[in-house]
């Protein structure tokens, strides 16, 4: 077997599918990034009140997404890592409405780069280079070989990320192959997370064939029917490929009589996908390279770790201010509770000391919807409505003292047609000369 050390670099956007996407549920966007957030952490991290409201609205899709919208300030504390995205798509998460006006479905899910689930770096699978070699190799030309020895002519590591990566998440178009500014009627845009141009990674290839024979089968493939481009370049140590998605049909199928003239393809902008350089190297400038890749990786872990204290710190914080919040709420509570019962005690001792009239009175004054009113009104319009029937005479005596000492007994006026005091004055006398006719009466 052969080995040999690669390091490659993206020609163009790359997207290799995780089978995975972002939803709304798992992510902001806001200003020129996408956060990319845990949704259990983040329901944890939530008060009591806003998790009771977020649960509310589980049933509503779009409106679990207004939810984390109008919380994307607090959601970008927690997030796993960022990405730069399009201004068309940060647009289209922002609006709520079609252009029509209808509320706007679209769940707006975007397709995910595979990547580490340690590091989050970008990881291109060992099977996006090997299935595109195996098909320039001819390694399964025959399909009648149907033991899995014929994989071991061709053992490929997954391609690791040396460099802080150049990523985007942008729309995927399909345009007509020879007028790159039409789009094809009909197209579906798609939302994805993609590489760009200058991404570097390092990978091995264990293999029987000759770096020579490789270099043959590789300018042979790219002579053949539709696979020309202007990224196409084979040097003695280097040559190029195209993996991943929107790879197109004339870069995946060895046998191009199947399908036929391509009149369409995917692409970002102007940009088609796909296209990597695979330069050849020492082991020594590859085992350099790694020690790169276990650099930025260090760094990565770190970062994680970081923000995941930081994380962890946010949430004791905020969990003791709960506890204080909730320990002053008690306190409170505690105090309020044992004040009403001091103070029900003390209505209780005076209404023992009361006479039927006085608590009667109280009563009154208690229950008085206006409690700005005046004793002597409410005094005047109780007996008026005979509600102190019982205690008229007491009460009568009760509201001439009131009146005497708010100086509103007036027995003269030089006005009594006109003076409300006078006028008041007279009619409680007049009241008092009845009680006193009664009781003189027996």
């Amino acid at each position: 077997m052969n080995s040999y050390y690669l390091k490659l670099t993206t020609l163009s956007p790359v997207h290799i599918g995780s089978g995975e996407v972002y939803e709304p549920i798992n992510f902001v966007i806001d200003g020129e990034y996408l956060y990319e957030f845990d949704e259990e952490i983040f329901f944890q991290s939530l008060s009591l009140a806003e998790q009771n409201l977020l649960l509310k609205k589980s049933e509503d899709l779009f409106a679990v997404i207004a939810f984390y919208k109008d919380h994307a300030a607090y959601a970008k504390k927690l997030y796993n890592y960022k990405i730069p995205v399009d201004k068309n798509i940060a647009n289209r998460y922002k609006s709520a409405f079609n252009k029509d006006g209808s509320k706007n479905q679209n769940q707006f899910t975007i397709d995910r780069f595979y990547r580490s689930p340690n590091t989050y770096l970008p990881v291109i699978p060992g099977s996006s280079i090997k299935g595109v070699l195996d098909t320039i190799l001819h390694i399964y030309a025959k399909p009648e070989v149907a033991s899995n020895e014929v994989r071991q002519k061709l053992k490929v590591s997954d391609a690791l990320c040396i460099k802080e990566p150049q990523e985007r998440i942008g729309i995927a178009q399909r345009v007509y192959k020879n007028d790159l500014t039409s789009t094809k009627k009909g197209n579906i845009p798609i939302n994805l997370e993609f590489l760009r141009k200058d991404n570097e990674f390092i990978c091995k290839i264990d293999t029987q064939f000759s770096w020579g024979y490789i270099l043959r089968n590789v300018e042979k493939f790219f002579n053949e029917g539709q696979r020309q481009s202007r990224f196409v370049a084979i040097a003695p140590n280097s040559f190029t490929l195209r993996i991943g998605k929107f790879s197109g049909k004339p870069f995946t199928v060895y046998d191009l009589r199947k399908i036929g003239q391509v009149k369409t393809k995917m692409v970002y902008g102007q940009e088609e996908f796909g296209w990597v350089q695979v330069q050849r190297v020492e082991e020594k400038e590859w085992r350099e390279l790694f020690t790169e890749y276990e650099r930025l990786k260090a760094k990565r872990v770190e970062e994680i770790q970081k923000r995941r204290r930081q994380i962890r710190e946010k949430f004791r914080k905020e969990q003791e201010e709960r506890r204080q919040i909730q320990a002053e709420k008690a306190r409170r509570a505690k105090e309020e509770e044992k004040k009403a019962k001091e103070l029900k005690e003390a209505e209780e001792r005076r209404l023992a000391q009361m006479s039927p009239f006085e608590k009667a009175l109280y009563e009154l004054q208690k229950n008085n919807p206006n409690p700005q009113e005046t004793i002597d009104i409410l005094l005047f319009n109780a007996i008026k409505s005979g509600k102190l029937q019982q205690f008229q005479c007491e009460a009568l005596r009760r509201l001439k003292d009131e009146m005497i000492k708010l100086k509103k007994w007036v027995k003269t006026s030089k006005k009594p047609q006109k003076d409300k005091k006078y006028k008041r004055t007279q009619e409680v006398i007049e009241m008092l000369k009845e009680c006193d006719k009664r009781i003189s009466n027996g």
